[in-house]
């Protein structure tokens, strides 16, 4: 009789145990939410659909299913219809009451997670599927539904919204990125014949609620002289597109310019005489069911003439009212500058540091772009890296310079890749401890310096490399922002 109620016991607590799913897991996570420390860990949600508490202490976690117990629960109890959330951070916290916290992390290469009860006994498993960034698989109904991949995540909340079988791929051109000799018609297609398929052509982001533009205010007159005009308010817009039929790719270069035309200091603005030399530019994602893909980008140079370089070509794709919007642009002197002189009417020093928007500094003042650098070779210009990446103005005194230095930051929040894949330099650093490096975590790109054209450092540099040690590399190459050529730099 003993023995009869002790198994009765033991039964009771594992048929209560086998409640507790595996709900919701992340392991690639970038921006969906931090842990107690500012962190974007990894995470797993656990659910009790059950009727019964169930304490969790003994309970195994694991991404091996050779080690089920891998990271042991603590005492706590979950109740019925209540979420667990635990961070696959590494950090190995397992006090109860607070934030909890694996031994492990997840990789986004797909991998299974387990969880076991003090028995052994396998309760629930999630499959080894990889993930994006910020896309979470998780069960729909939750607890005991099936796995979907869920582009918005509900850690600690129920499994809502709508869920895909498969991950939503970037739309595919017809076409690669490089330079054509004649014009051609661009096709955009999609693997899922339920996708509509947005671009955009001006460097925005491809947004399906966009179609109509959106409106941003820019200036090209401030009062740099006390008594000066403030200038007028001037508008431009960034607009998306649904692709409905080919696109036809030619030359832009005689249209009028839309980039060239915004100030980015202070003084009288430079316009071009004529047109300067273009590309076609286009950023286009995918939407199922409302939710937005990855979005793939090419740049298409189409001059009859051929190739005009014989050095590299970058080309920057940017929502172009981060650079020169009135209040966010980081390239142009914008609020900050108004806003100072209004309260300094008097004041003569117009270029002291932090009285312009390109004077903002840190992650606040970084902005996603698509960096895209171009290897000239002969008659072509071959693709060699197209990436999306964070910008930031760099440098001192030389922010107040048109053309402006840049840094480009690889972060896995931005792409697949945390760093730039490329040998960008021709010439090798004597006794460099990684003499052929070609993994950057950022590059910076060289504009008018604070002292001189660019060409002076690249002279220079050239000229020092083999006998100086430790003198930083250098690359001349042609810039465009958003098509338009932007002028020679330096990386």
């Amino acid at each position: 009789m003993v023995f009869s109620i002790i198994l009765f016991a033991f039964s009771s607590t594992i048929s209560q145990a086998q409640e507790i799913a595996i709900n919701e897991v992340m392991a690639s996570n970038n921006t969906a939410i931090s842990d107690e420390d500012g962190d974007f860990s990894d995470w797993v949600e656990l659910y009790n659909y059950g009727s019964t508490p169930v304490n969790l202490q003994g309970f195994g976690l694991s991404d091996d299913t050779a080690a089920p117990f891998k990271w042991v629960f603590p005492s706590l109890t979950l109740q019925p219809n209540a979420y667990l959330l635990v961070w696959a951070s590494d950090k190995d916290r397992t006090i109860a009451g607070q934030p909890l916290h694996t031994n492990f992390k997840i990789s986004s290469g797909g991998e299974a997670i387990t969880i076991t009860n003090p028995q052994g006994v396998l309760i629930d498993e999630s499959p080894a599927v990889a993930l994006d960034p910020d896309v979470s698989y998780r069960r729909q109904p939750y607890g005991t539904g099936s796995w979907f991949y869920f582009y918005t995540s509900t850690p600690n909340a129920s499994n809502t919204g709508t869920g895909l079988t498969e991950l939503l791929t970037p739309p595919v051109f017809s076409q690669q990125s490089g330079l054509y000799t004649s014009s051609f018609d661009l096709t955009i297609s999609h693997s899922n014949p339920n996708a509509v398929i947005v671009y955009t052509t001006d460097g925005s982001e491809p947004l399906i609620d966009n179609l109509t533009s959106t409106d941003y205010n820019y200036k090209n007159v401030y009062p740099v002289d006390v008594g000066d005009p403030f200038g007028p308010m001037l508008t431009a817009s960034y607009t998306s597109s649904l692709y409905t039929q080919a696109i036809n790719v030619y030359d832009r270069s005689a249209e009028p310019d839309q980039v060239t035309i915004k100030n980015t200091n202070q003084d009288p603005i430079y316009i071009p005489e004529n047109p300067v030399r273009k590309a076609t530019i286009i950023k286009a994602r995918a939407y199922v069911d409302g939710i937005p893909s990855k979005i793939s980008t090419r740049t298409f140079f189409v001059w009859s003439s051929g190739n005009p370089y014989n050095i590299p070509v970058l080309s920057l794709q940017i929502q172009e009212n981060l650079l020169f919007g009135y209040n966010e642009g980081i390239y142009t002197s914008g609020i900050d500058f108004d806003t100072w002189r209004a309260e300094n009417p008097n004041n003569t020093q117009s270029y002291r540091p932090n009285w312009n928007n390109y004077w903002r500094r840190g992650r606040s003042a970084e902005y996603p772009v698509n960096l895209e650098i171009f290897e000239s070779t002969g008659s072509e210009l071959n693709s060699v890296l197209n990436q999306n990446a964070g910008l930031r103005i760099h440098g001192n005194n030389s922010r107040k310079r048109a053309i402006k230095n840049l840094r480009f930051y690889a972060r896995s929040e931005y792409d697949d890749s945390s760093v730039f894949e490329h040998n960008l330099f021709q010439n090798t650093i004597p006794d460099a401890p990684v003499p052929n490096n070609n993994e950057f975590k950022r590059i910076m790109l060289r504009g008018d310096g604070s002292g001189g054209p660019v060409s002076y450092d690249v002279v220079f540099t050239r000229a020092m490399q083999p006998i100086f040690n430790g003198l930083t590399r250098i690359q001349p190459v042609i810039h465009f922002i958003n098509g338009e050529y932007w002028g020679l730099n330096a990386v």
